[in-house]
């Protein structure tokens, strides 16, 4: 999946994708690598459950409401984000 996260209202925003509701892997590119060249090397966040330990992905950003950023998620469809706190 492709697209814009807009964010409603300032602060801070995480991403995550749980190990126990993964099948096999999750990625998550945000920023330039949206665009072209994902790789291991330059995700936001990789989450898996195969092969041990399981991982979950996580990642955090400070945006200012109607902030947008580009992301690219590969994987399961889960929660999407929640805001955390206000600045």
């Amino acid at each position: 999946m492709q697209g814009f996260f807009i964010a409603k209202q300032t602060g801070f925003y995480r991403f995550t994708s749980p190990s126990d509701q993964v099948d096999n892997w999750a990625y998550l590119w945000t920023s330039n690598p949206t665009y072209s060249a994902w790789s291991d090397a330059n995700t936001s966040f990789q989450s898996q459950r195969i092969g041990g330990p399981f991982t979950t992905g996580a990642f955090a950003i400070s945006l200012n409401a109607g902030d947008a950023i580009p992301f690219t998620y590969c994987g399961p469809m889960v929660e999407a984000s929640e805001r955390i706190h206000s600045n």
